[in-house]
């Protein structure tokens, strides 16, 4: 069951839901749909406090961002759409934000969540180091927008930052296989699997990957420890054996970094690039597995004879779903297991 709580009421009569929870976009999201053929509506304005709840457990804790309405002489329909508290860092831009360059990213992304004055936590299940003083300079322009800097801090330091019900956790891809297992088999008696779809598009991905940067001036002054011959023309490649050798890519590195840190982000280049080639995406009968309520950041097995896969793959999108005529369900996108993994020291 979805809930939706305003103001201590909780809602559950609607005609269509989803809930999205997702490893490539840090706040959750989610969408109500009601019918009212008397026309009361629903006592809601836009900008409330809510939270959703899957079978009782709160996985999205934010605000309602726009609701939407139809209506004739006897029919009343409502659309409700929102986010979580994250979304706020997504939507804004900021000023004043500096730290040193010893700093962590924890560090940096509660500064800015105290700049926005929002209420949000931070904690860091990757138990990152500190940047390097030498090449890392912490500070965002003024007007800069608020997750644009911090998702190219955390792509630095080959993390991901994931919305835990509103609050903010930096995450490196889970490596633990559950016990879970995804499977249509033809002839057996235990699928689980109400559909299904795979996709393996290699137009998006090349074989070189080249990043180039320079260090930080200004870091690298303040350290003292790099000399002026290595200030220029930084760069760092990463090869896929699996494209072939005349498909190359060439990026210039978004932060001022040295070499290995430019061979990590033409590494992640690949990894993302790669995630978004090959999917595969099931639709699941009910919200939980044996476990508990489906969610992102879980790696589990795949067995799919229709799809050609034998194989461990991440979840890295959920979405639960409630729908008058097609039931209570949830829809699973998963990705290759290394897809988000990339070599770093921390």
């Amino acid at each position: 069951m979805i809930a939706l709580q305003v103001a201590g009421n909780s809602y559950i009569n609607f005609t269509k839901v989803e809930v999205i929870l997702s490893m490539d976009s840090m706040a959750g999201a989610f969408s109500f749909s009601a019918v009212d053929v008397e026309g009361f509506g629903l006592p809601f304005k836009g900008g409330e406090a809510c939270k959703i709840t899957v079978n009782d457990i709160i996985v999205i804790d934010g605000f309602i961002d726009s609701i939407d309405v139809e209506y004739s002489a006897n029919f009343h329909s409502i659309v409700i759409q929102g986010r979580d508290k994250t979304s706020d860092i997504i939507d804004s831009t900021i000023e004043n934000t500096k730290l040193g360059g010893a700093s962590t990213l924890k560090q940096v992304i509660e500064k800015v969540v105290s700049n926005l004055g929002a209420d949000i936590t931070v904690s860091d299940s990757a138990d990152l180091k500190p940047f390097n003083q030498a090449e890392d300079k912490l500070s965002a322009r003024v007007g800069q927008n608020a997750f644009d800097f911090l998702e190219k801090l955390a792509r630095k330091k080959a993390v991901l930052l994931a919305s835990d019900a509103g609050n903010i956790n930096i995450v490196k891809p889970s490596t633990e296989l559950l016990k879970l297992t995804i499977k249509n088999v033809i002839g057996a008696s235990d699928n689980n699997v109400k559909s299904a779809s795979y996709s393996n598009d290699l137009t998006g991905r090349f074989n070189k990957y080249k990043a180039r940067s320079q260090v930080n001036m200004v870091a690298s002054n303040q350290s003292g420890e790099i000399g002026t011959d290595q200030l220029v023309d930084q760069s760092g490649e990463y090869f896929d054996s699996e494209i072939r050798a005349t498909r190359q890519f060439i990026l210039q590195s978004e932060n001022t970094s040295a070499a290995e840190k430019a061979r990590l982000r033409a590494e992640w280049e690949s990894k993302i690039r790669k995630t978004r080639s090959k999917t595969y995406g099931v639709v699941v009968i009910g919200h939980a597995n044996i476990i508990g309520i489906w969610r992102p950041n879980t790696l589990i097995n795949v067995i799919d004879d229709f799809a050609g896969l034998s194989e461990n793959m991440l979840i890295n999108t959920v979405t639960f779903k409630v729908d008058v005529e097609s039931g209570t369900t949830t829809e699973l996108s998963l990705v290759d297991k290394e897809a988000y993994n990339v070599g770093s020291s921390n």
